[in-house]
């Protein structure tokens, strides 16, 4: 045993042999969590490495997570993936695991080319996003028995082998946003947002979730008052910008409700930027919630969050992932499941009452 192990045994009050085992995360030797990340811990102050190479050979286990991404330049640069890959690599790395990102390549030729990642690289385990996972994909799933991870998609166990999913729940935030509304006096209420396209399953859920939350405390929510604009530029970096202009072209009709619903934290302060050109101040004239926490967002920090919202939990869904996956790994019994991480409401100074 190295001196290392020995230093960490000493150190945790552990026997070697169970430190051992905990630092191999061996499926086969069950160690309690609290005691595992007691071991980690310990190492991890007296700078231990486990040897990978070797738990692989040991094992016949790569302990290595693949992280596929479909868009890589823009998975990897937009603030609202990011939290969620970095709660999966460092929930992965705790628990012993690497993590490889692999970008994927699409060609006009028809070749899948995330068949081509699982028929050729020894990876224990994926993350895949569900708009990859086709027919041929979700067979070659089923027939290797290879663990997968996927989100925001329904129905997919039923054409895939091991295929668990971690979807995020709407309702609950925004159930307590429609009960917040109620209880302040709202009843016209606007809904501002990008055109609900046939494709964006995650935006169409997510509006039908505010106007079944809203029904509920028998507030509507009719045609007139929902504005989906077509944007002139698409992307992250533009919403805010469009947001502004198409809440400029229907100010009147925004300005006769008592609150506004927006489709993102970017729309809502677009709609801002229009309403205080107007003379409307949102939080003293107009109630105003948007949906991501933005303003809690590494890459949009502020010292003063100012719009109520509905934060989707990122990090959260991140650890999900990670861990539903791992769990796979270590006990092949596992079968496919659905985990739903629920967003939850964040009241802050833009929520005020209905005038009288």
């Amino acid at each position: 045993m190295s001196s290392k192990l020995e230093q960490i045994s000493q150190l945790t009050g552990k026997s070697p042999t169970t430190v051992a085992r905990a630092l191999r995360n061996d499926p086969q030797y069950k160690v309690r969590d609290s005691v595992r990340q007691q071991v980690l811990d310990a190492a991890r102050q007296l700078g231990y490495v486990p040897n990978h190479l070797a738990r692989s050979f040991a094992s016949g286990k790569s302990f290595c997570i693949g992280v596929l991404l479909g868009r890589p330049e823009t998975d990897l640069g937009t603030p609202f993936f990011a939290p969620v890959l970095t709660e999966m690599l460092r929930v992965s790395m705790k628990r012993g695991y690497q993590s490889t990102l692999l970008p994927i390549e699409w060609d006009e030729r028809g070749e899948d080319p995330v068949l081509k990642v699982l028929q050729s690289r020894r990876i224990d385990g994926f993350f895949i996003s569900s708009g990859m996972l086709g027919d041929r994909t979700l067979k070659e799933i089923r027939d290797r028995n290879v663990p997968v991870v996927t989100t925001e998609t329904e129905g997919i166990q039923k054409r895939a082998g091991r295929v668990c999913v971690v979807r995020r729940d709407d309702r609950p935030g925004y159930t307590a946003l429609a009960a917040e509304l109620y209880n302040r006096g709202h009843q016209r209420i606007a809904y501002v947002g990008p055109a609900l396209q046939e494709d964006s399953l995650v935006m169409r859920r997510r509006f039908l979730a505010l106007k079944a939350s809203l029904a509920e405390v028998s507030i509507e929510l009719p045609e007139e008052r929902a504005l989906f604009y077509r944007p002139r530029m698409a992307g992250a970096m533009s919403e805010t910008s469009e947001a502004r202009w198409a809440a400029e072209q229907e100010l009147d009709r925004l300005t006769e409700c008592t609150a506004i619903v927006a489709a993102t934290d970017q729309v809502a302060f677009g709609v801002a930027d229009a309403l205080r050109r107007a003379g409307v101040e949102p939080g003293r004239d107009i109630a105003l919630a948007g949906f991501g926490n933005l303003e809690e967002n590494p890459n949009f920090p502020t010292d003063a969050p100012f719009l109520t919202t509905i934060d989707p939990e990122r990090q959260l869904r991140g650890r999900r992932i990670a861990e539903m996956l791992i769990e796979m790994l270590e006990d092949p019994g596992v079968g496919d499941r659905v985990s739903h991480v629920p967003t939850r409401l964040i009241v802050r100074d833009s929520m005020v009452d209905a005038a009288s």
